[in-house]
């Protein structure tokens, strides 16, 4: 069965340590259009940017308890502009 939440959380997860992602650009990834891509997350009630905040705050909470990055360093790596968002 197509589960696209999930396909979505792979390539982000794949990526956002590296890379800012846009909707865009995530369904480029998957081969859909935006539209498509949009349309069937909103049919399993997501949205790209819910599910990329969702991977960017685990990556953050992974970063926190190993305890090698400062809150500044990690911010930066993943793409927040300052440590208190």
């Amino acid at each position: 069965m197509y589960d696209p939440s999930m396909r979505v959380l792979t390539v982000l997860e794949l990526l956002q340590a590296h890379e800012e992602v846009s909707g865009a650009d995530l369904a480029r990834r998957l081969e859909l259009s935006p539209a498509t891509l949009r349309r069937r997350l909103a049919d399993e009630g997501a949205s790209w940017q819910r599910l990329k905040d969702g991977v960017r705050r685990e990556l953050a909470l992974q970063h926190l308890a190993e305890g090698r990055l400062t809150v500044d360093e990690i911010a930066a790596r993943l793409g927040f502009e300052d440590a208190s968002t």
